[in-house]
């Protein structure tokens, strides 16, 4: 029987924590009472949590629905919202917090990180962003990752990587070919890449590319691990763009 971990599991006083594992036995157990032991109902409709949304809404742009918790603080694996209620993240912030809420250490570098520079912009130079670099590709080296690269293009989230590697490929297309023939990006159907518009022409996900359509030209999609299809798609001529 396939177990299926929550997106959070909550926990009150009268409810104390316990192991993962026993979390999965007493679901494969039971679902019900599963949910009875465990999980708490979302906060209701005259709550403080949805005072607070439907106050703030008005004023934030709507990008996806969101559940009903606010969060105010963490620790460790856990985050409490705004009604004091305790939760286990399993989402550690989509990957920030892979290393917890709150940790000391942490915490400490940011602070005298704040109390030193804030910011200087890529304009400049600064002692850290190189330190940074120099580590992650020795350590990538070192773990046999990568193959022979060699530099660090430091950027901000998944989607600036994504289009960031649109453009070094473009660039190297052309400089392979300056006739301009290798400039089409291959990626594959149901991947998610990012939600600017050079990384969502990449995600070939009509959930993802409909509300914004047309993408940008020069984006084709190929089936994962279907290395034939691929050698292909990758070989055929561009389709010529509509003026």
């Amino acid at each position: 029987m396939a177990l299926r971990i929550p997106f959070r599991v909550q926990l009150t006083k009268a409810q104390p924590c316990v192991a993962a594992g026993a979390l999965l036995a007493r679901r494969a157990l039971s679902t019900t009472s599963h949910k009875a032991a465990v999980t708490n109902p979302d906060p209701t409709d005259d709550s403080p949590s949805a005072a607070l949304v439907a106050e703030h809404a008005p004023y934030m742009v709507a990008t996806y629905a969101r559940p009903p918790p606010v969060f105010v603080k963490g620790e460790g694996s856990w985050i409490w919202d705004i009604e004091n209620r305790k939760y286990l993240d399993f989402t550690a912030g989509i990957a920030v917090n892979a290393l917890g809420h709150c940790d000391p250490e942490i915490t400490k570098l940011a602070a005298d990180q704040a109390a030193t520079l804030v910011h200087a912009s890529n304009l400049y130079y600064n002692p850290w962003t190189g330190a940074l670099s120099k580590l992650l590709v020795e350590k990538t080296r070192a773990a046999g990752a990568m193959h022979d690269a060699d530099a660090v293009f430091i950027c901000n989230s998944g989607s600036e990587a994504n289009e960031a590697a649109i453009k070094f490929a473009r660039k190297t297309g052309k400089q392979i070919d300056p006739s301009g023939n290798k400039t089409d990006v291959v990626s594959f159907h149901n991947a998610f890449h990012g939600r600017t518009m050079g990384s969502l022409s990449a995600t070939h996900n009509p959930k993802y590319q409909q509300p914004f359509a047309p993408m940008l030209p020069g984006f084709r999609a190929g089936t994962l691990n279907d290395i034939d299809a691929i050698d292909a798609l990758a070989a055929s001529p561009s389709p010529p763009m509509p003026s």
